[in-house]
């Protein structure tokens, strides 16, 4: 490679890298907690929404699983703006609303809608509770995602101002795989690629045999996907 060129692309690199560094017009994060009420599918949600706020962001004191977390934000700052994307994060497991709060954060600061929420199989606070070793808890994640879709943008106080068309998603960890299948993945428990321990309940399901039917979790509202 010409030592030149190489030259001339560094420069323009580490020039993208300043601009992206660059804070255009910075927001703040509005933070208000609520509740999606259970319904046929599954127990009542609890969720924290992140949106763009023209306040200043002061220190907020929460709970994280029995924790005091200081994070950046408005308490039930209402945006003025409309049609602004969604962005929904899943946590990992023994995560919860909280774990990626510094990304709600700053996605709220660019203009986002963000919305994050405890699962209720395999939360911070099911941490003494078998049932996260349970099959059924990575079933029932991408379904929870898709109540909470429908929550924002038929029955929430966040629906008008949400643009249906531009809707993401951010998953860790378990929250990957909840991706993935929400982006059309189907998984087969029938047939892993690795080892999987006697000694957990839920290899103990799959070697049984022991898996609830469950269909496509397929979400074609969801338009782009972070997994990590």
């Amino acid at each position: 490679m010409n030592p030149n060129s190489l030259h001339v692309r560094t420069l323009k690199f580490l020039c993208f890298i300043c601009w992206m560094s660059i804070d255009v017009k910075a927001r703040a994060a509005g933070v208000q907690e609520f509740v999606i009420p259970p319904d046929s599918r599954g127990p009542q949600l609890s969720a924290q929404l992140w949106t763009p706020c023209a306040k200043p962001a002061g220190p907020m004191q929460v709970d994280s699983g029995g924790l005091q977390l200081t994070i950046q934000g408005i308490k039930d700052c209402t945006p003025k703006s409309k049609n602004l994307p969604l962005i929904v994060i899943s946590h990992g497991m023994f995560g919860d609303m909280f774990s990626h709060y510094d990304t709600a954060e700053y996605l709220a600061d660019a203009g986002f809608v963000v919305v994050a929420f405890n699962h209720t199989l395999d939360s911070m606070s099911m941490l003494k509770d078998k049932r996260a070793d349970d099959i059924g808890a990575f079933l029932n994640r991408p379904v929870e995602v898709r109540r909470v879709l429908d929550f924002m943008l038929g029955h929430s106080q966040q629906a008008v101002r949400i643009d249906s068309r531009r809707i993401g998603f951010f998953g860790f960890s378990r929250g990957g795989y909840t991706g993935l299948v929400l982006a059309g993945a189907v998984p087969n428990f029938h047939k892993l690629l690795f080892p999987c321990p006697k000694e957990f309940f839920m290899c103990q399901q799959i070697s049984r045999g022991d898996i609830p039917d469950h269909d496509s979790e397929y979400e074609p509202r969801i338009r782009a996907f972070v997994i990590a």
